[in-house]
């Protein structure tokens, strides 16, 4: 992803570490090849995670937990990241089993990786819900 180092923060949310009540996933960004500091928000958080007795119930039917959910997302944003390698945004796709119902039927649900300027000027990445600024 293409960004402007020099261009002050445009992100309605004071950035310090990261944004304001995002989830640091830097770490299994890095294993997915991100090199920059990277966020999820709280939209994109709600529907990966599960409560804690649905993830134990469902997870022997599906051997997915929210780490594994969250890998599907990072390796998705990776592929975004690879077809639109000068954009400051990509929208992209990813099928996860919703946490609502008994459902063990996968839905399609929209993210967007975006490059922005933290406070400290260092370029991060935040994953998002499409319409999430």
């Amino acid at each position: 992803m293409h960004t402007d180092t020099h261009r002050p923060a445009a992100a309605p949310f004071p950035l310090v570490d990261g944004p304001a009540g995002y989830f640091d996933i830097s770490e299994p960004a890095l294993d997915a090849g991100f090199r920059l500091p990277t966020y999820m928000s709280p939209g994109v958080y709600q529907i990966l995670a599960w409560d804690d007795a649905l993830d134990c119930a469902r997870k022997h039917c599906y051997e997915e937990t929210l780490d594994g959910r969250i890998w599907s997302v990072l390796w998705m944003a990776v592929l975004a990241v690879q077809k639109y390698p000068h954009e400051e945004s990509a929208i992209f796709s990813c099928r996860i089993i919703p946490q609502r119902g008994s459902s063990r039927q996968s839905e399609t649900e929209r993210f967007r990786i975006r490059c922005d300027i933290a406070r400290s000027g260092e370029p991060i990445l935040t994953i998002t819900t499409p319409w999430e600024d």
